[in-house]
C-alpha cells in the first residue's frame, strides 16, 4: 500500500489541498461542495455537500476522521480514515456514493428549519447561544463516551446564555420542539459544540455552513413570524428579552 509521505500529512496546506482534490474527484456530478471545516490539530474534516436533482435540493454532512464520532444517531456520512492514503480515501468515498440515494443520510430543510437557523445566527451576534447540561458520566469523559441524540440529548436541561461566559444571563428553556431541532442540527453539524464549566455544552451555529445554506435557498425569509408561530409567543418573548438584556450588557461592558 502506498502511503503519502509524512511531510504531506503534517503540512496543513498540502494536506488540505490534497483533501479538497480527493473529495472533489470522488463526488458524483450532481453533488457539490458548499463548505468544509478542517479540525485544528487532528486529521478530521467536515464537508457540507449539496445535491440538486429534478429541481429538489438535499444536503449531506460528510465527516472524514481517524476516530469514531462521539454522537450516536447523528445524521452524517462518516468515513474512518486511519492512514494518509488519499487513493484509498477516494475509493472509500466512491464506494459510498455508489449506494442508492435513499441509503445515504441526505437531509432537506423546511422553512421552519431555516427560521431557527436564522434565530441562532442572530442570537450569536448578541453573544447568545443554547447550552445543554451533560450528565456527570458523559461530561467527565469529554467525548470519550457517546452522547445519544435520540435519547440522552432530549432529557438534558436546556439553557440560553452568554457564549463566552456561561455564568452570565443563563436562563432555562423548556421547549421540547426546539430541543428536537437542536439535536438534529447538532447531528448534521449545523451546530458545533464547546465544553464549558458546570458540565455545560455550548451549541454554536457553524457559520461557514449556515450562512451560505440560507443565502442559497432561504434568502428573505420572514423567520421572526415563523418562529413565533412554531414555538409560541412565550418562547419568542423570552428570546427577545434575552437579546435586549444581552445588548445592554455589551453596551455597559
Amino acid at each position: 500500500m502506498h502511503l503519502v509521505p509524512q511531510t504531506h500529512w503534517l503540512d496543513p496546506v498540502i494536506y488540505r489541498q490534497k483533501m479538497l482534490e480527493t473529495v472533489t474527484a470522488a463526488l458524483p456530478r450532481q453533488i457539490k461542495i458548499v463548505a468544509v471545516n478542517f479540525a485544528q490539530g487532528t486529521a478530521s474534516s467536515y464537508w457540507l455537500l449539496r445535491r440538486e436533482a429534478a429541481g429538489e435540493v438535499a444536503w449531506l454532512t460528510l465527516r472524514i476522521a481517524n476516530h469514531p464520532l462521539w454522537l450516536k444517531h447523528a445524521c452524517q456520512l462518516s468515513i474512518l480514515w486511519a492512514a494518509p492514503n488519499y487513493q484509498r480515501l477516494r475509493q472509500q468515498l466512491q464506494h459510498q456514493f455508489k449506494r442508492t440515494a435513499s441509503a445515504l443520510p441526505f437531509f432537506k430543510l423546511a422553512v421552519t428549519d431555516a427560521a431557527l437557523l436564522y434565530l441562532l445566527l442572530i442570537a450569536e451576534q448578541n453573544q447568545l447561544v443554547y447550552f445543554v447540561q451533560l450528565p456527570k458520566a458523559i461530561a467527565a469523559r469529554h467525548k470519550g463516551r457517546q452522547l445519544d441524540l435520540a435519547a440522552d440529548f432530549m432529557s438534558l436541561p436546556l439553557f440560553m446564555g452568554n457564549r463566552n461566559n456561561a455564568n452570565i444571563l443563563l436562563q432555562p428553556v423548556q421547549n421540547a420542539v426546539l430541543q428536537r431541532y437542536l439535536a438534529r442540527f447538532y447531528g448534521q453539524n449545523l451546530l458545533f459544540s464547546q465544553f464549558k464549566n458546570h458540565r455545560l455544552l455550548a451549541l454554536l451555529p457553524t457559520n461557514q455552513w449556515v450562512q451560505p445554506l440560507l443565502q442559497q435557498d432561504f434568502k428573505g425569509l420572514n423567520w421572526r413570524q415563523l418562529i413565533a408561530q412554531t414555538y409560541g409567543p412565550a418562547f419568542w418573548q423570552q428570546y427577545r428579552q434575552l437579546c435586549y438584556t444581552a445588548k445592554q450588557h455589551l453596551n455597559i461592558r
